[in-house]
């Protein structure tokens, strides 16, 4: 028998059975976090660590309340994030799109260079 699994959405968990609710732990993912995670390691073609090396790890918490807050706030926020870089990209990408049509355009004939005259002073 199989279990259906998904997609925790957390890096370096990866996939969880389906039935889990996942909650973001961003301390998790801080510099601070990993550091930690890095100096338990054990490994060299596939390093990983263990549960119980986990939950010795050192790192502050606020109350739960808070915590779904900060995450609703910082998902807010990268949301908001990934539509500027979404929208920046399309921009990019049109600019590109007109750079390649003027390339052709001048290079099969379409246009021409206007020639540019100096003026002595």
């Amino acid at each position: 028998m199989t279990t259906e699994t998904k997609d925790s959405g957390v890096k370096w968990i990866g996939t969880v059975p389906a039935d889990w609710e996942i909650n973001k732990i961003y301390l998790m993912e801080s510099e601070y976090m990993q550091s930690q995670i890095r100096v338990s390691m054990a490994g060299s073609a596939m390093p990983r660590t263990i549960l119980a090396k986990i939950v010795n790890y050192y790192g502050l918490l606020c109350p739960l309340s808070e915590q779904k807050g900060i995450v609703k706030f910082l998902d807010k926020k990268c949301q908001q994030i990934d539509a500027v870089v979404l929208d920046k990209q399309v921009q990019l990408n049109k600019i590109l799109s007109h750079k390649q049509s003027l390339i052709y355009e001048y290079v099969t004939g379409k246009k021409r260079v206007k020639e540019v005259t100096s003026h002595a002073n």
